[in-house]
């Protein structure tokens, strides 16, 4: 048998749902409240074995299943939709670069369908792939004014706004 084979048979995550039949303990205390559970017996703590009352339940059968689903390193992660950036979106990104620097946040507020990690992302890729024009959008560097952010803002609103209308028709 392969050695990789072997491995996943033998793992407990990839085992099917084991059942058992469990039977309930219940502890009570008994009904005499002047006699105390816990005694000190010569300077030590210890349990009074004649206060406390175990019932079995020798009738009732009680089903415990343990779930072992399969687990593997991708079953917390977050599953995240990829988007391609349009050739517009490049440009305007280009233009939020020179706008808002390397702020990926205020970045990712101007595009409706981009989070910030998707904006570092781009910003990564571009420079492996087109370096000189990241280097030129950051030395080409505008002041920040909101109003400049809001008109960027509209600009890639209204091509989207076109782009959804053609795609109706």
């Amino acid at each position: 048998m392969d050695k990789k084979l072997s491995y996943y048979l033998n793992n407990t995550n990839f085992k099917e749902t084991v059942k058992h039949k469990k039977r309930p303990i219940e502890i009570r205390k008994t009904n005499d409240t002047s006699k105390n559970l816990l005694k000190i017996i010569n300077g030590k703590i210890c349990l009074d074995d004649n206060d406390m009352y175990v019932n079995l339940n020798i009738n009732e059968d009680m089903e415990v299943l343990e779930d072992t689903g399969v687990v593997t390193s991708s079953t917390y992660s977050k599953k995240r939709n990829f988007v391609r950036w349009s050739k517009f979106e490049t440009e305007c990104f280009y233009e939020a670069i020179s706008l808002c620097g390397t702020e990926f946040s205020l970045i990712s507020d101007l595009f409706v369908n981009k989070d910030r990690k998707s904006c570092k992302l781009k910003y990564n890729n571009e420079l492996k792939k087109n370096r000189m024009k990241i280097d030129q959008a950051l030395k080409k560097r505008k002041v920040f004014t909101p109003d400049k952010y809001n008109i960027l803002k509209e600009k890639i609103k209204k091509k989207r706004f076109k782009i959804i209308i053609f795609n109706l028709y």
